[in-house]
């Protein structure tokens, strides 16, 4: 199996109060070389009450604030919860009377006609009164019935805010994905201090999940998932590299996948880099890239059926980011590893750290499929450092019978 490596610095790991509950930033989670991609999809569980903050309105989704919907509720954070089908499936509500055991929201998974998907990882995050807290379950649905499933976390992460702390939780539901593929997913029994009087700007409500996909008309590329959860104060910095991919000398493509929390619209100076440049695209400026949207590639995502089904515009998620940015142009071909960086200026926003997504072209001998055979001269299974012979057959016209192999080429195994 390639080695895997992952240098990370300005790593903060505190002290667990609890088994398995830690601050840490993004560390690699999976990785894997396949012709496919990743999509993520999610949604936000809470609404934005203060029209001075300039939320744009849901495209689907009616809302019922404490004294209406105005400048008298005063914070940039969630003041009521979201709840998907409701009164009617297909419909949405976000109000006062909701509590947080009665929150859900609906998000709609789609992948490429012919897609397998091979790997999918859900994250569900929250603001809980007590510090260094976390929750420990999700409920995964299908709002048909089809699927009603509490799913427990493997994996839990918490830092302190407010008094309290954020935390984020993790699950494997490859099973269930592979098994339902696209559609509806409601995602309820995130946990949350109640938000009903609640005056201050630190809660935070959402879920996001991370697939990968196989797909035969697709280049080899290399994905690779990293998480935790990292604050990001102001004047702090989480860096993370990446490596384990190859990039060919033309044709390739290259994305990054971003999920944080409590970044703010009207709060600025917090950026991400990629190989030392700072991005920015027409949903995330450079100085503002953490700004409450969902965007791939600079559009905003508004998908229907997504409940409530929002903008994805600034200020829309209500403290979660869920952003595809396109990196092509920080990588050149040759290139093995790049280092990815988020940062808040002195005076800018404080957010923190979920995951990074990786998607990058890799040009590697594939053996995966007809017409490619190879032998390991060390004999045994393969391993790093064995020396294989391989031998690739060239496609040729119908009139030439047999395809005609090319000469058997040496490499060693990375």
């Amino acid at each position: 199996m390639r080695q895997k490596r992952l240098i990370s610095s300005l790593i903060a790991v505190s002290a667990a109060l609890s088994a398995g509950v830690v601050h840490a930033a993004p560390a690699l989670r999976k990785q894997i070389d396949q012709k496919g991609d990743f999509v993520m999809f999610g949604n936000t569980m809470g609404w934005e009450c203060d029209v001075n903050v300039g939320v744009p309105a849901p495209v689907v989704g009616t809302i019922n604030c404490p004294n209406g919907q105005g400048p008298a509720i005063s914070d940039t954070a969630p003041d009521v919860f979201w709840r998907s089908d409701s009164p009617m499936n297909g419909q949405a509500q976000a109000s006062q009377t909701f509590l947080a055991a009665q929150a859900r929201s609906t998000a709609m998974l789609a992948v490429p006609a012919g897609a397998t998907i091979t790997y999918a990882r859900i994250y569900w995050a929250g603001m809980l009164a007590t510090p260094m807290s976390t929750d420990a379950n999700v409920r995964v649905e299908f709002p048909s019935g089809a699927v009603d499933q509490l799913v427990p976390a493997d994996g839990q992460f918490s830092v302190p805010r407010g008094g309290g702390s954020w935390y984020q939780s993790t699950a494997d539901i490859t099973n269930i994905v592979t098994a339902n593929k696209g559609g509806a997913y409601r995602i309820s029994d995130v946990a949350s201090v109640e938000l009903n009087g609640l005056n201050s700007n630190d809660p935070l409500i959402g879920w996001v999940v991370v697939v990968f996909y196989s797909l035969p008309s697709d280049p080899p590329r290399n994905l690779a998932l990293f998480d935790g959860l990292d604050l990001v104060p102001q004047g702090g910095m989480t860096e993370v590299t990446i490596d384990g991919f190859l990039v060919p000398k033309a044709g390739f493509d290259a994305k990054l996948g971003v999920v944080a929390y409590e970044g703010e619209q009207q709060y600025t100076g917090d950026a991400l880099s990629f190989n030392g440049t700072v991005l920015s695209n027409a949903a995330n400026p450079a100085n503002n890239f953490f700004n409450s949207t969902r965007s791939n590639l600079g559009a905003l995502v508004s998908n229907v059926g997504d409940l409530p089904q929002l903008t994805g515009a600034a200020a829309s998620m209500a403290g979660l980011d869920l952003d595809v940015v396109d990196v092509k142009a920080q990588l050149k071909a040759g290139d093995k590893s790049a280092t990815i960086q988020a940062s808040s200026a002195v005076a800018g926003d404080t957010y923190a750290l979920g995951a990074f997504v990786t998607s990058i072209s890799t040009f590697k001998p594939d053996f995966t499929t007809s017409g490619k055979t190879f032998t390991d001269l060390n004999g045994g299974s393969l391993l790093p450092g064995d020396v294989i012979e391989y031998t690739v057959t060239s496609p040729t016209p119908a009139t030439m019978r047999p395809p005609v192999p090319s000469s058997p080429t040496l490499c060693r195994l990375a």
